[in-house]
């Protein structure tokens, strides 16, 4: 009797055995629909829009691409690359401006000056890039990885203003700039974008 028990046990251990290594080896292979899935590559093209970057008076745009093995990863880094991009053209529209109304003012502290107007353009492209938002988002699969387009857009009146408020919160730049043409002109424009 006893023989018999243990025969049965080893019998059922071999049969427990087998079942978990039958489940383990179940768990490494995907279903043939899910392999099809995770391989299958959707063909993205190139949007017009990333060929053709929109262009007006009105806005800043950037339009970037990022490769990467995990979605979200990729999305981050395309905008990130847009978000550094509308940052250098709005550091760029803002030291434009304040050559603009430096070349208008006269004064002896030119280098104190372009100093204060490096600090308050910096200012600026922190302040604002806050700003920027997606407009347009293409996204599919590439030799196994994910490919993201990403178009972004910033309204120039948001760097405008904030670069009024800023040359009005210094006292000192704002008395030398608030008589140049081109600082009235570009408070007049705030104004109207306001009300």
């Amino acid at each position: 009797m006893q023989k018999k028990y243990m025969i049965f046990t080893v019998i059922l251990l071999a049969g427990l055995l087998a079942g978990c290594a039958a489940k383990k080896a179940e768990e490494k292979v995907m279903p043939v629909a899910e392999q099809k899935e995770v391989t299958q590559e959707t063909e993205l093209k190139t949007p017009d829009w990333f060929l053709n970057l929109p262009s007006d008076n009105e806005n800043f745009y950037a339009a970037t691409t990022a490769l990467g093995w995990d979605l979200q990863n990729a999305i981050n880094m395309a905008k990130q690359d847009a978000l550094t991009d509308i940052a250098g053209q709005v550091s760029v529209h803002v030291s434009s401006m304040f050559k603009r109304f430096r070349e208008e003012v006269v004064t002896e502290e030119t280098a104190e000056l372009q100093s204060q107007t490096n600090s308050v353009s910096k200012s600026v492209v922190d302040e604002t890039i806050s700003g920027c938002q997606i407009v347009k988002q293409d996204k599919g699969r590439e030799n196994g990885k994910f490919r993201v387009y990403i178009l972004m857009k910033m309204p120039k009146q948001t760097a405008n203003a904030s670069m009024i408020s800023k040359i009005k919160a210094d006292k000192g730049m704002y008395a030398l700039f608030r008589a140049s043409q081109g600082f009235q002109e570009l408070e007049t424009e705030v104004q109207k974008s306001k009300g």
